[in-house]
């Protein structure tokens, strides 16, 4: 009976210590996961549940990672999110795809070797008169843009320095798409691949010529996986994606993916 006393003297001590000493004693999250679980958002033909593969970056993506022995998982999610869950602390995603690099994200997110090169530019109507050359070509023009993409971001800095302009933000570029369509917007700016799969894929047969991309584009940049830099597996997932990537542009398979563009 003598022990009872103090066995209920352990139990109050641990009952008091502080949550960050129970914490510490949990274990470490490992840095070095069997499976990498990545964000994006629908944008065919890169991304998109209802392509085979996910599309041609998902496809990719999983290959690359196969190849050193590491799985793949996918969440889908508007844009904006799609970048959010992935660096917020605690989130089970570990990065995020079909980004390119900023000096905003360069503060916050490491980044994995270029998985393609695409340029940004204008979509337009055949019919309106359109020509990009410099901010002043596109003054007293309905805007759409992409929310949490560089080109919406460079976008109102134009409009913050004067640029008389109206903005209209979407979730996804086929909403972008639709506005321009039905005319609710002047252009809309996207990845001329992306917008040019989704004008296939979405408008009536009788529309799809009415909707170009002009020849000048606003940029052409890389895109990558991004991976925060307070997560401890980001590093780990940055090194195995880029060997997986290198053997596939070694082994002829990189070509084979992303010759189908």
């Amino acid at each position: 009976m003598g022990a009872l006393p103090q066995f209920y003297t352990l139990l109050l001590a641990i009952a008091l210590l502080p949550a960050s000493s129970l914490l510490d004693a949990a274990p470490p999250v490992p840095v070095e996961p069997q499976t990498a679980r990545i964000t994006w958002g629908d944008w065919p033909p890169f991304h998109s549940r209802s392509l085979a593969n996910d599309g041609l970056y998902s496809h990719l993506i999983r290959e690359a990672y196969n190849a050193v022995g590491v799985s793949v998982e996918f969440g889908v999610f508007p844009w904006k999110r799609a970048l959010l869950v992935a660096q917020t602390p605690g989130s089970s995603w570990h990065g995020t795809s079909g980004w390119v690099k900023t000096p905003e994200r360069d503060e916050i997110f490491l980044y994995t070797d270029a998985i393609h090169k695409g340029c940004i530019g204008f979509f337009h109507k055949s019919k309106t008169p359109f020509n990009w050359e410099r901010a002043e070509s596109i003054k007293g023009l309905r805007v759409g843009v992409t929310s949490g993409f560089s080109s919406n971001a460079l976008i109102k800095k134009m409009k913050a320095a004067g640029l008389d302009i109206s903005i209209r933000e979407v979730s996804e570029a086929k909403f972008g798409i639709r506005m321009l369509n039905a005319e609710r917007i002047d252009a809309f700016i996207n990845d001329e691949s992306v917008g040019q799969s989704i004008i296939n894929r979405e408008l009536k047969p009788s529309d799809v010529g009415a909707i170009i991309f002009h020849p000048q584009p606003l940029f052409c940049d890389s895109y990558r996986i991004l991976f925060p830099k307070e997560k401890p597996e980001s590093q780990y997932l940055i090194q195995q994606f880029n060997a997986g990537l290198k053997i596939l542009r070694e082994n002829g398979r990189y070509r084979e993916i992303m010759g189908k563009l």
